[in-house]
């Protein structure tokens, strides 16, 4: 009966560990990390392979807005 007056004190969820919290906290750094290297890495390889077009200005529009809605 104790165990289930605490929990419901703290919203029905135990609180986490320091241990717990500081593994999530490196590995949420760590896969930051990785897919900020993988970005450059794509944005390295984009850059070499561009062909110029036609398209300018209003071909990057067309491609890059529908991302930010």
């Amino acid at each position: 009966m104790h165990a289930r007056r605490q929990s419901i004190e703290h919203g029905g969820a135990r609180p986490m560990s320091p241990r717990a919290a500081a593994w999530l906290a490196w590995s949420l750094g760590g896969l930051s990390l990785a897919m900020f290297v993988a970005i450059v890495g794509q944005y390295v390889l984009a850059r070499t392979a561009q062909v110029p077009g036609s398209w300018g200005a209003v071909g990057n529009l067309m491609i890059f807005v529908p991302f930010l809605a």
